[in-house]
């Protein structure tokens, strides 16, 4: 992911390594931009996005939050076609 992130331009990222060949998160950004890690796991990475020295976003519940990703998850069965069947559960 770091070379796809640097060949796009951000400089800067937080990449977690996919385990084989699914899966995997990163998080790429330019230089007038200051990151603070707070945490990540393999399903998220959570950050401080600090714009022209103002918190934009954190672990605070005054502050608002910015959720990205993949949010193909189905809740019922009927929702998918092909693939896998899947368990209702």
């Amino acid at each position: 992911m770091e070379k796809v992130r640097r060949t796009c331009g951000y400089v800067n990222g937080i990449d977690v390594g996919a385990k084989g060949s699914r899966g995997g998160l990163s998080l790429g950004w330019k230089d007038d931009i200051s990151i603070s890690l707070k945490s990540f796991s393999k399903a998220h990475i959570d950050v401080e996005v600090v714009v022209e020295n103002k918190p934009e976003l954190k672990e605070s519940n005054d502050l608002p939050w910015l959720v990205l990703g993949d949010f193909n998850e189905v809740i019922y069965s009927f929702e998918k076609r092909g693939g896998r069947l899947r368990e209702e559960r």
